[in-house]
């Protein structure tokens, strides 16, 4: 036998809505009550992965400064140490932070802020600031880094709607261009020279910023159905999909068709199912999965592979108070470690290790519907019969996450001479895999 990390899809009529979590199973928490709360009750704010000599890491933000991780083995992240920022205390409400070649570009939107680099070449042993300035750009609302160029966009810099950065030296940016063609750009996303910025009130435009003496305009979508404030968004590996968020209250998540910049289309929406007043923050996509921050909602998680269809595969909720009207929960967060690790830093309760690889290889009760898989009788006595597709390997695990019956090609099994109690079933057939509630009891 081994212990294995399980996570589990209850089926039936579980109500899987009132739970904290579904398909995604938490590895390490931290909160350091210490810091001092803003007006908002909150003490963190954005976070980013990166690695270094594989090892990975996670930076997040706090009204005190930049708090460094050390996640390369998550269920034991270590706290390294902070990096004080410019500007501390009760009115901070925002920092962000990029990563390039090692070097961490951070910002803040409120009082004396300044552009800080963080060297973290150093780590695990050390981080250290190496550039600390306004000379810049002093207060801004985002950075994003377009590794393939070597360059730093910062978001709302001062008065202005984009600053643009040649990164050549990642310790010494130099300004290539102002860009205030928009009033306001509060995101964006580079793929390479086309620019997809996320502009508030103003919507969205995609730019092509090759030229840093001619920026062009290729598209935008400035009035579409269930309009908000457009807040940030992500694109897809094949470039045809973009999704962003509207951060206002029941704003829904537009996926949107970007293959024909002329002709930008809604292909769908999606929420996360829990109020109607819900506001989702960040949204970052990898391999067809969408990962969101979603405030007071928690972390939540997406297939897009049928960008018309999307289906909700996991979720995590950070935030456990009942709903709040006040931008209060999940922040930020970052899924591109590849590993099936997932880092969220949530407003109030600081940095969340999340596992999500149950819900990577799961799949949503229609499909499962689809494909006709189920088990009966549930609860059950000893023989379980798995219906649909015959499976080509069975798993059964105890309710402490021991494995205790493996087969492979049949869809029968025998379990009375186990205890009574809670079993999970996972089954995989051709690329499907499901996961079952068992209930092994005496008699019915």
């Amino acid at each position: 036998m081994r212990l294995v990390s399980i996570f589990i899809i209850l089926i039936g009529s579980f109500d899987i809505s009132a739970q904290q979590s579904w398909n995604v199973g938490l590895e390490f928490h931290w909160d350091d009550t210490t810091l001092i709360s803003n007006f908002r009750d909150a003490r963190y704010s954005d976070i980013w992965g990166f690695s270094i000599d594989n090892r990975k890491y996670v930076v997040m933000g706090s009204t005190y400064g930049a708090h460094f991780f050390d996640i390369t083995t998550p269920a034991q992240t270590a706290y390294i140490g902070a990096v004080p920022g410019a500007f501390q205390g009760y009115d901070v409400n925002h920092r962000d932070y990029k990563e390039y070649r090692g070097y961490i570009y951070a910002c803040a939107q409120q009082g004396a802020a300044t552009l800080q680099i963080i060297d973290a070449n150093y780590l695990p042993d050390s981080v250290h600031l190496v550039y600390d300035s306004d000379t810049l750009f002093g207060q801004a609302h985002n950075v994003f880094v377009d590794t393939s160029n070597a360059r730093l966009y910062a978001c709302g810099p001062n008065s202005d709607a984009l600053k643009v950065f040649s990164l050549q030296d990642p310790e010494k940016p130099i300004l290539l261009k102002t860009y205030n063609d928009i009033s306001y750009v509060h995101d964006i996303y580079a793929n390479g020279d086309t620019v997809y910025l996320n502009c508030g009130n103003d919507g969205f435009y995609i730019v092509d910023m090759a030229d840093t003496s001619n920026f062009q305009t290729l598209g935008s979508l400035t009035l579409y159905p269930d309009q908000g404030y457009n807040h940030n968004g992500w694109l897809t590996n094949n470039g045809g999909t973009y999704v962003f968020t509207d951060e206002n209250y029941g704003r829904k998540v537009k996926i949107c068709d970007v293959s024909d910049f002329g002709n930008i289309s809604i292909l769908s929406t999606l929420t996360s199912g829990v109020s109607d007043s819900s506001v989702a923050h960040n949204a970052f996509i990898m391999d067809n999965i969408l990962y969101l921050s979603y405030y007071n909602d928690g972390f939540q998680m997406f297939n897009i592979s049928d960008p018309v269809n999307p289906v909700k595969i996991g979720y995590y909720d950070t935030f456990l108070p009942n709903q709040k009207d006040d931008f209060r929960g999940a922040w930020g967060c970052y899924p591109f470690f590849g590993n099936g690790i997932v880092a969220i830093s949530d407003r109030n309760s600081g940095l969340y290790i999340l596992n999500v690889s149950a819900a990577l290889t799961s799949v949503d009760n229609n499909l499962q519907s689809q494909v006709n898989a189920n088990v009966y009788p549930n609860p059950t006595v000893g023989e379980i019969t798995i219906t649909g597709q015959i499976p080509l390997r069975i798993q059964l695990y105890n309710a402490s996450g021991i494995e205790v019956m493996n087969f492979e090609n049949k869809n029968k099994l025998d379990i009375t001479h186990l205890a009574n109690g809670i079993y999970f079933l996972r089954t995989t057939a051709g690329t499907s895999t499901f996961m079952f509630k068992i209930v092994k009891q005496s008699v019915y």
